[in-house]
């Protein structure tokens, strides 16, 4: 029996969802940096402290209400991971970053003569141990040959980073009065290079198609847990 060959509509989904170009061998920065995992680590931490010190500074030195980035926060673990061979160590680092950034914005507030909340901090270090790997993860799959994958893998941050482009949009009043238009830009900024490094056209396509949906979901899971953390640590 002769086989039945694939039709024209069967190879473009296989190309949508399944790319056929293999990824490609690391390069040599990456290559290099897999050498030295430790030294990789340790400037992964202080790129993000940095971060998180840059953008407590940058808030109370230009505007004593906070302008609302997150791309400060988010694009640091995502970078690390896409610079990553190894998917684990990925997580490791995005995690590190994401870690070591809240640290940052902690220790920057110490220097201002605003009171912070201790319990608010806490949460944040928390949702960092689990969303800096993630992070990590999404970074290290926008390089992967599937492009529903490589889709989903710059959906979740470029969504994270539009959540307060989108409050101030919906009129929500301190997002829509405290936007900066500096760090809107460098938010703008950190989106469409995270859809450049998405591979391929499909994929970069189907992360715009994502990036609505998931902007939605993760605005109001924010918003509810904002809330939970502001009536359960009011006392504390």
């Amino acid at each position: 029996m002769s086989e039945k060959l694939p039709t024209r509509a069967t190879v473009s989904i296989k190309r949508i969802f399944w790319s056929a170009r293999p990824e490609p061998p690391p390069g040599t920065l990456r290559a290099f940096l897999d050498r030295y995992p430790w030294l990789v680590l340790v400037t992964a931490a202080a790129l993000g402290f940095v971060c998180g010190l840059a953008s407590e500074a940058y808030v109370f030195k230009w505007n004593i209400y906070s302008s609302v980035s997150v791309g400060l926060f988010v694009l640091p673990p995502v970078l690390v991971g896409w610079l990553a061979v190894r998917r684990g160590w990925a997580a490791t680092l995005g995690a590190a970053v994401l870690v070591a950034a809240v640290l940052g914005h902690f220790i920057g507030g110490q220097s201002t003569e605003y009171a912070r909340n201790q319990f608010e901090y806490q949460g944040w270090a928390f949702t960092a141990l689990w969303l800096g790997p993630l992070l990590g993860v999404c970074g290290n799959r926008l390089r992967s040959a599937r492009a529903v994958t490589a889709a989903l893998s710059a959906a979740v941050p470029v969504s994270l980073i539009l959540i307060p482009l989108y409050l101030a949009y919906r009129g929500l009043p301190y997002y829509a009065d405290h936007a900066n238009p500096y760090v809107t830009a460098f938010d703008l900024c950190g989106v469409a290079l995270l859809i450049l490094l998405c591979r391929g056209i499909a994929a970069r396509g189907g992360a715009l198609l994502c990036t609505p949906v998931f902007t939605y979901l993760f605005s109001s899971a924010l918003l509810y847990g904002m809330f939970f953390l502001a009536y359960v640590g009011r006392d504390l």
